[in-house]
């Protein structure tokens, strides 16, 4: 009865360059375009055989496309198994896996990370992530909400139905909090409406996270 839900895995990516990826990234071309001729006439490329098609690179958009389909849908059929496993041992039992938020749109981590976003929240029963809210007194936009919005917002667009949850919800910016520059009432408001900043975008399970107690940083303690 105390079990809430199986969470699987944290903080997920997958990126291959093995032979054998590439045997089943061919394969993916061969059921899609059956000739090489068919395959050239679209990635602009002069393959003899399809089975000579190599990882692409960005600069060929076709290819770039074909590649991130399939190797998107290849690690969502991994995850559609794994929860398979759970429901055949606990049928009722919720499941979710913990995603960064920012490895959606940051372009150091967008190319290689081999997560569909909405692939996932159809996955599980809970879309998991892992957000932060961050308040800089040096930066002009103080109060950088971005990360939990941006993927909150998206997933009330494809999977309205389905719970969010925020399993390493950062509150504080890890290693040097700035939010310890607060006064104490307007520190304890803050956290108040962080809370109700990410509600109000979807969030209905939280785990307050925080990595290190650096408060010593600032000679203060909260």
């Amino acid at each position: 009865p105390s079990l809430l839900l199986y969470w699987l895995q944290n903080e997920p990516m997958y990126w291959s360059h093995t032979p054998r990826y590439r045997e089943l990234f061919q394969q993916h071309l061969k059921e899609k375009y059956r000739s090489a001729a068919s395959l050239n006439s679209v990635w602009q490329s002069e393959y003899r055989d399809i089975g000579e098609a190599d990882f692409p690179t960005k600069e060929n958009k076709a290819a770039w496309y074909d590649w991130n389909v399939f190797h998107y849908g290849y690690v969502a059929d991994f995850f559609r198994w794994q929860r398979e496993q759970v429901k055949k041992h606990h049928p009722e039992a919720l499941t979710t896996v913990k995603l960064v938020a920012d490895y959606m749109y940051l372009d150091a981590f967008v190319d290689h990370v081999g997560i569909d976003y909405e692939a996932f929240a159809e996955i599980h029963d809970v879309a998991g992530s892992d957000t932060f809210v961050n308040y800089h007194t040096w930066n002009p936009v103080k109060w950088n909400i971005r990360s939990g919005n941006i993927l909150f917002d998206f997933w009330k667009s494809v999977a309205p139905d389905k719970p969010i949850s925020n399993t390493e919800f950062h509150q504080l910016q890890d290693v040097f909090p700035f939010e310890y520059e607060l006064d104490r009432g307007d520190f304890g408001r803050y956290i108040q409406t962080t809370y109700w900043q990410q509600y109000f975008h979807g969030l209905r399970l939280c785990t307050f996270w925080q990595w290190t107690d650096s408060s010593h940083y600032h000679g203060v303690t909260r």
